[in-house]
């Protein structure tokens, strides 16, 4: 189990972060709602290689219950996420850690753009100051990174589960019968 956890891990982990930096870098999506919707968008995409790798296992080791279907697809799901949150780190090096400062910075022009009082903006700028303060501590930005994939990998673990799972009495789940 533990080789396909790396090996479709690495590639969920790898391809989820081409796709987000696809959409950050080529198509321009920042960090609104675009960034957002495109990012989960990558999650699902490039999490979706678990569904590979658990019938890649089910062919290996037979027909599987729901936890032993499970079980490989969450490990899946730890090990991209991990390789998420590295991609992710590597990137907030190469740009000297300006994202807190940029995303607080467009966090407060848009609230300007609605028409924000200034009382509202007054409250904004404090949040987004102890936003950027937390963020720098990486005990805090390492698991809130964790916790952007964890949602959808979690629901896709659980969904692989049920659906690669073997019926009883059915040991030829995987046959080719055409």
């Amino acid at each position: 189990m533990a080789r396909t956890i790396f090996i479709y891990g690495l590639v969920a982990g790898v391809l989820t972060l081409t796709l987000v930096g696809v959409g950050a870098g080529i198509l321009g999506f920042d960090h609104g709602v675009e960034g957002m919707v495109w990012g989960y968008v990558s999650m699902v995409v490039g999490l979706s290689v678990m569904f590979v790798g658990v019938r890649r296992y089910a062919e290996a080791h037979g027909p599987l219950t729901f936890v032993q279907a499970f079980l490989p697809a969450f490990g899946i799901f730890v090990f991209a996420g991990l390789i998420y949150v590295v991609g992710w780190e590597a990137y907030l090096a190469a740009t000297h850690y300006t994202f807190a400062e940029e995303f607080a910075s467009q966090t407060v022009a848009a609230k300007v753009a609605e028409g924000a009082t200034a009382a509202e903006l007054v409250k904004l700028e404090a949040d987004m100051a102890h936003f950027k303060l937390q963020y720098a501590n990486p005990l805090f930005r390492l698991p809130m990174t964790f916790l952007e994939i964890a949602p959808i990998g979690l629901i896709l673990s659980l969904l692989a589960g049920f659906a690669m799972r073997t019926p009883r009495g059915d040991d030829h789940a995987f046959d080719d019968e055409d």
